[in-house]
């Protein structure tokens, strides 16, 4: 039906349950047209049209070749250990080619227009390993420099905000909120710029002293391998990036992140800000000003200068949006939201998931209503959001009974059963405090996480549902482990934990785009 009328449908960028139905035509313009633009950040590394499978595999060894080559290099002067060297080199049955694909991006749509937004599916690229590596060894040491000012989702932000504002009484009738967007993120510095950026920040950190043996000029030149080796794939010819991290690997915001940390940090070490409210959350700032705009403006305008390459959309008020919350100072006290743009195409949509949708949206669900009592200072609107996702479920064609079941079950799981029909205002605000301190248990398990990713006494295995039933693998894992941990005591007995995950072969992001390369030589 799509092919015999040229058309496309694509789920878009938003991580949402949503798919945009246009023709095929309007859709590659759209593709070609962000190439054009952006072409000063590709380069063309050879062409793979009519199927040149010699030559796609020829330039892949090349590459390949480099970073080993690069490696062993490093191996040899003892800047890495064997076993860094051992698990960080490629073999060419291993790899495969990564892929460029493009999703709509209707975020800022106001007409029957639509822009796109660039994806790489870069899973066993040839820099997948090294990317994982550089990630698991830099993150867990620089997310205790970051950890006081990083929010990771707007749970934790209302959370700091709340005690902040609404605890510790720091929310002034005059108070304005501020939020500064990095318009070009992923662009805003080049590689060498960012090898630079993160070798200073890594300096400064720790003194110059090493992370698990590796001099932090190793981990410069650990980087800068990563970077020149990020090729792949789109419309018959093969690229290598040379300009700007697209949102591919974790490895690629935390990169972004620490370049900008000086920036960061600049704004906190002023005196205009010593005692205010200051997170930040990716690409966006977030803290409290007491003084006027225009001296906000003048606090900013030496910064803007200071770092003319990082582009700041600024917006100042009483009420403001941070990530998926709205926020208003009302005479000194706190009210908060959940944020929903005018604009939005529809408020009943459920999350992408992979997995089995059914168990997925049910913790969804819970999950939700939990996220909703924290958003919602007011009792009027949780219950109108919880509406809204009800109205949704139903749209997904959940049945009643289903729905009222999980809400029966929410309110039986906080004791509140009782009170279902009648929540009045004290009870709520009883309720959203517990659900606000229960956050801080939940940072505690992430630092715990963190030293476990740290430590090297975690590890995580995949069950791909495409293959079976997850019940049936646990249970045949366990006895598999069991087995071994009692014919290996040693090994069983340092306190290694496992975690089991189930996911999904294929997403249907790449399972509907055309750009995957068809060589058989790739496949």
């Amino acid at each position: 039906m799509l092919k015999s009328n040229e058309l496309v449908l694509r789920r878009t960028a938003d991580h949402n349950s949503l798919f945009y139905l246009t023709t095929k035509a309007s859709f590659e313009e759209k593709c070609h047209e962000f190439i054009r633009k952006n072409n000063d950040q590709f380069e063309l590394v050879c062409s793979a049209i009519n199927d040149n499978c010699v030559n796609i595999h020829l330039e892949l060894d090349k590459v390949r070749n480099y970073l080993n080559q690069t490696l062993n290099n490093l191996f040899q002067r003892k800047y890495i250990s064997q076993n860094v060297y051992d698990h960080l080199c490629v073999t060419s049955d291993e790899i495969k080619l990564g892929y460029l694909y493009f999703l709509p991006d209707l975020a800022f749509q106001t007409t029957d227009e639509f822009d796109v937004k660039p994806m790489f599916s870069m899973m066993h690229s040839l820099t997948w390993k090294l990317a994982e590596f550089l990630e698991q060894l830099l993150r867990p040491t620089l997310m205790t420099l970051f950890k006081s000012t990083t929010v990771h989702n707007d749970s934790d932000f209302i959370q700091k905000l709340y005690r902040y504002c609404t605890l510790d009484g720091h929310l002034h009738s005059g108070t304005l909120f501020v939020r500064i967007k990095i318009k070009n993120f992923s662009t805003m510095y080049t590689y060498q710029s960012i090898i630079d950026r993160v070798g200073y920040v890594l300096t400064s950190h720790l003194s110059n002293h090493p992370i698990q043996n590796i001099s932090i000029v190793t981990i410069e030149r650990l980087i800068e391998l990563y970077l020149k080796c990020y090729i792949f794939y789109y419309e018959g010819n093969i690229y290598r990036l040379t300009h700007g991290l697209p949102e591919s690997m974790r490895l690629n915001d935390l990169l972004l992140h620490i370049a900008s940390y000086p920036w960061q940090q600049t704004m906190m070490n002023a005196d205009q800000l010593k005692k205010q409210f200051i997170v930040r959350h990716r690409d966006e700032l977030f803290f409290t000003w007491n003084r006027s705009e225009e001296d906000l403006r003048t606090f900013l305008q030496p910064i803007r200068e200071k770092y003319d390459d990082i582009h700041m959309d600024i917006v100042c008020n009483r009420y403001i949006h941070y990530l998926h919350v709205f926020i208003e100072n009302c005479f000194g006290h706190l009210y908060t939201c959940v944020y929903r743009p005018a604009e939005s195409h529809s408020k009943l949509i459920l999350p992408y998931v992979t997995g089995q949708p059914l168990v997925k949206h049910k913790q969804w669900f819970r999950t939700a209503l939990i996220r909703a009592i924290q958003l919602c200072s007011n009792y009027d609107d949780f219950n109108q959001e919880r509406i809204y996702m009800e109205m949704a479920c139903l749209t997904y064609g959940y049945s009643v009974n289903i729905i009222e079941k999980e809400v029966k079950n929410f309110y039986n799981y906080f004791d509140i059963a009782p009170h279902q029909l009648h929540l009045n205002t004290l009870l709520y605000q009883q309720l959203r405090t517990r659900l606000l301190n229960d956050l801080e248990r939940q940072c505690k398990l992430l630092d715990t996480n963190l030293e476990l990713e740290r430590s090297a006494t975690r590890n995580h295995l995949y069950y791909m549902y495409d293959y079976g039933h997850y019940k049936q693998f646990e249970e045949n894992f366990l006895k598999i482990w069991s087995s071994y941990t009692r014919n290996h005591t040693k090994e069983g007995s340092i306190g290694t934990k496992l975690r089991l995950n189930g996911k999904h072969l294929f997403s249907l992001n790449t399972l509907l785009t055309e750009q995957r390369p068809m060589c058989t030589l790739l496949d």
